[in-house]
């Protein structure tokens, strides 16, 4: 049985648990019967927007659609020149997720890993910018 993160959503909202796309939980959570590791690893998740905020930057600065692989090397190959915060490839992913529950980052066809495994690769939608 799982258990709900958003006991107040309405059930009619459960594709997407924030309900209101432009609307996004304030900091990280995790479920009652998490361990206490993801406790304390939600607890550390501070500034949400700000490491969203630099996702969008980096795929903005890409030339063409990247998968999560090449967003996380780009980004970790940039950061320090943009002063972006640190972040893992996993806390990556998940802000890129956020940015697709807003509208703000679209999927944009299918690109290979270099294990040869085949993956989404996004970018930005259109006015993106504009929209934050």
């Amino acid at each position: 049985m799982t258990e709900q993160l958003f006991p107040s959503e309405r059930p009619d909202r459960l594709t997407n648990p924030y309900g209101d796309p432009t609307l996004l939980p304030k900091g990280a959570r995790a479920r009652r019967a998490d361990p206490p590791e993801s406790h304390a690893a939600a607890a550390s998740v501070t500034d949400l927007t700000r490491k969203q905020t630099a996702v969008l930057e980096c795929l903005l600065l890409q030339a063409a659609p990247q998968t999560d692989y090449a967003i996380a090397a780009d980004y970790l190959g940039q950061a320090d020149a943009y002063l972006w915060p640190e972040q893992s490839p996993s806390g990556l992913r998940t802000r890129r997720a956020e940015l697709v529950a807003r509208g703000l980052v679209i999927r944009a066809g299918i690109g290979v890993l270099p294990t040869g495994r085949k993956a989404a690769r996004w970018t930005t939608a259109p006015g993106a910018w504009g929209k934050r």
